[in-house]
């Protein structure tokens, strides 16, 4: 099972957060949405599942890419992403001044891939 790093991510309580990885298999190639035959993300807080945001899907081709890609708000380096998923504002219930964690599986025929955000939402204050 090939585990990635702990990513984290700030943002404000209600807005999307854009989560950006490049990830690859233990062969270290790049994983790419042909490997993929299903994945999943899950949402937790305190050590309790929040939500199931991704549920054994299929679908891959509008989340993982073939090439690597360096737009769309990634400023890591030059080499780019292959995985990119958006938490919408509104996808499970949260609570500004909370870090939640979203946990991402990515079933090939060979292997999983895991790899994890930890993501802090800010208070919002204001109307």
């Amino acid at each position: 099972m090939r585990r990635g790093p702990i990513y984290r991510s700030s943002g404000m309580q209600g807005e999307s957060i854009r989560l950006q990885n490049r990830l690859v298999l233990s062969t270290g190639e790049a994983l790419t949405a042909a490997d993929v035959t299903s994945w999943s993300a899950r949402a937790y807080c305190d050590g309790a599942l929040v939500k199931k945001l991704v549920d054994a899907s299929a679908v891959t081709t509008d989340y993982f890419f073939d090439t690597l890609q360096t737009g769309n708000g990634w400023d890591k380096d030059a080499t780019g992403y292959n995985f990119e998923y958006v938490v919408a504002g509104d996808a499970f219930k949260s609570q500004g001044g909370k870090t939640y964690r979203i946990e991402f599986e990515a079933v090939t025929a060979d292997e999983k891939v895991r790899w994890v955000w930890m993501v802090t939402l800010k208070p919002w204050m204001g109307a």
